[in-house]
């Protein structure tokens, strides 16, 4: 398909850095003006004590706005319409879910009769190619375990780095707000790049010394601290309780008690909701900055990220496989175990309790 992206893309391959700034720049004018013209209007989040907007041109976005009103009164009436009309006749509320099982159940048939009369083969060969592939995962254990703990510390150290860095950018929104707004549209514009063009972009600086380290770091950094940003910014600043903020200018709580006691408390439902859609951008990010092949240029840091690529860049299938679903069961396992029962139920009760 054609667009910016596949112009870009295209730009990557064959080492047209011109192209690849012209891309680049014309993206982020995009970028920033969706941001400014449409998508930071609508944000208007106030609390018991502080409001949250961000840096915006509202002529557009009040131009759509006047004339979505109607379109969401008929959207809104014919709701209720189909509503009374399902009640006079006593239908059930599941018959709206008809639609969809309907286009479900022709998915599956539509793949039986594929499997069937296409590829009778695959049925075929079925046992004998999962007996395989339940080998080559006992198999690749060692490796898969390793390479997991390389890249659980890259997303523990990265979560960790931005989690001081939302914090201190909630901070500053809170002491000086025009000064969080230049960060706030740099934190737009990191969200909406993909993290693949950070290698091409980087790529001079690395062969010239640049650590590939750092930009692998940069990666990780650009494909998950939007969520860290968002939720600490948009959701953590609203909720600060005014008791909380009355009690600390009666009792003159500054500095640091201030920062432990009342700032971080508040701010900490948001920074532990925002941690399992952090890590897993982090994680997915690692498919990108673990392993690189620019021709002339290529890096290995090792990793679970790095086998996943070069397993598909050698089309081994089997491997592929193996690596993603051990990527896949321990996401789940931490996600279960580690974020929320130790997390959510341990760190948050205490920290929730306090700041109410």
């Amino acid at each position: 398909m054609k667009g910016l992206g596949s112009y870009i893309v295209e730009a990557i391959i064959k080492g047209d850095r011109q192209a690849l700034y012209m891309g680049l720049s014309l993206l982020m004018a995009i970028i920033i003006s969706s941001y400014l013209l449409i998508w930071n209007n609508a944000i208007r989040i106030k609390g018991e004590v502080y409001e949250i907007s961000l840096p915006s041109i509202g002529t557009l976005y009040r131009f759509f706005a006047s004339r979505l009103p109607s379109v969401r009164d008929r959207l809104l009436n014919i709701a209720i319409s189909t509503d009374l009309a399902m009640t006079r006749l006593k239908m059930p509320i599941r018959l709206l879910y008809a639609p969809y099982i309907a286009i479900s159940i022709a998915g599956m048939a539509i793949a039986s009769l594929f499997l069937i009369y296409g590829s009778i083969d695959i049925i075929t060969e079925t046992p004998g190619k999962l007996y395989l592939l339940a080998r080559q995962i006992l198999e690749a254990f060692p490796t898969a375990s390793y390479s997991l703990l390389l890249s659980l510390a890259r997303v523990l150290l990265i979560l960790i780095v931005e989690m001081a860095i939302g914090a201190s950018i909630s901070y500053l929104y809170i002491a000086c707000k025009r000064s969080a707004y230049a960060l706030t549209i740099l934190g737009e514009i990191l969200s909406s790049l993909p993290a693949i063009l950070w290698w091409p972009v980087l790529a001079g600086a690395i062969r010239s010394g640049f650590s590939p380290l750092i930009a692998s770091f940069i990666i990780l950094f650009q494909g998950s601290f939007w969520y860290i940003f968002s939720n600490t910014v948009f959701y953590g600043i609203p909720s600060f309780k005014r008791s909380l903020l009355e009690l600390s200018e009666v009792y003159s709580i500054r500095g640091r008690l201030y920062i432990e006691k009342i700032f971080l408390p508040s701010l900490f439902p948001s920074i532990a909701a925002e941690l399992i859609s952090a890590s897993g951008g982090a994680w997915n990010a690692t498919i990108v900055a673990e392993y690189i092949d620019l021709g002339d240029l290529k890096i290995d840091l090792g990793g679970i990220g790095s086998l996943i690529t070069r397993s598909a860049l050698e089309g081994e299938t089997a491997f592929l496989i193996t690596y993603v679903a051990y990527l896949t069961i321990t996401i789940i396992t931490i996600n279960k175990l580690v974020m929320t029962r130790i997390l959510f139920k341990s760190l948050g009760k205490r920290y929730y309790e306090i700041g109410e």
